[in-house]
């Protein structure tokens, strides 16, 4: 070991050591650990460093949760932000509640903090939130979709519960783990991409030409556009249950209906969980 490595190594111990007589010494004069952890708090509180004007700025945007650069606010307490196509979304352990356009611009999406907090970051037509909350603190978010809809819907609700209205996009990708996703309306779409870990998804009216869903422990229930005819169907299921139109599967199968041309198609992967696909005719 080099000489200025093995003095700085000794000279670190000594300080240790030091601090930790410290923080015994004041144990024995009646602090206690809170005190000890408030204290450490306020040394690294990166608020009261001084990093220069702009810096500092930053780190009270992510220290306070109110990371976001908004177009332009209102008095309601929404941020609008202008000129989206893909919005992602990770709803946490939070509620998210997505309704349709608020406003009259094609694409303009509103994010109101309703309880807690949210962190919203824009790069270019691109629109990412990530919803924050813990066990017992969940916080709710809401959100307002563009007019002329979007290019790209992504939703991960983990283990929150997400509340869609209705949503017109080119391509969806849902996935909820232990949580719950309901669309209560139509969910339009070229592609939807659904996937269902523990948790629950259901969809009102499903009207999509390329439809994927990969349900493993939890329960994905829909109400699917057109007649049974119009679907290439290629279905399996392991240990649940799997339901499609007037078929009902259970246990292990690996089922295959209609035509390769089929104006729209069906995939579905059910592990232990229960999948029902409703037909709308």
């Amino acid at each position: 070991m080099r000489k200025g490595t093995k003095a700085a190594v000794i000279t670190g111990v000594i300080f240790g050591i030091a601090g930790t007589a410290c923080v015994i010494t004041g144990l024995v004069l009646g602090a206690t650990w809170k005190d000890v952890g408030s204290a450490v708090r306020s040394s690294l509180d990166l608020r009261h460093t001084s990093w220069g004007h702009e810096i500092n700025e930053e780190i009270m945007d992510w220290v306070d949760g109110s990371r976001h650069e908004e177009e332009y606010s209102d008095h309601s307490g929404i941020d609008y932000y202008g000129g989206i196509r893909s919005l992602e979304v990770d709803a946490g352990l939070c509620d998210v509640y997505i309704y349709g356009a608020d406003s009259g611009s094609d694409s303009t999406v509103g994010v109101e903090r309703l309880e807690g907090k949210a962190y919203v970051e824009k790069s270019g037509d691109t629109l990412e939130i990530e919803a924050s909350g813990s066990i017992g603190q969940s916080g709710s978010l809401g959100l307002y979709l563009p007019a002329a809809g979007l290019e790209r819907l992504e939703i991960d609700a983990g283990s929150g519960n997400v509340i869609i209205d209705e949503a017109s996009v080119r391509e969806a990708d849902l996935q909820v783990a232990a949580g719950n996703l309901e669309v209560s309306g139509t969910l339009s779409a070229e592609t939807a991409d659904l996937e269902v870990g523990l948790g629950s998804m259901t969809i009102g009216y499903l009207d999509a030409q390329n439809i994927t869903v990969d349900c493993g422990l939890g329960s994905f229930i829909a109400t699917a556009a057109g007649r049974e005819q119009d679907y290439s169907f290629k279905g399996d299921c392991g240990l649940g249950n799997l339901e499609f139109g007037s078929n009902v599967y259970s246990g292990i199968s690996d089922v295959k209906i209609g035509s390769q041309d089929s104006a729209r198609q069906l995939k579905v992967s059910c592990g232990a969980g229960n999948a029902q696909i409703y037909l709308a005719e």
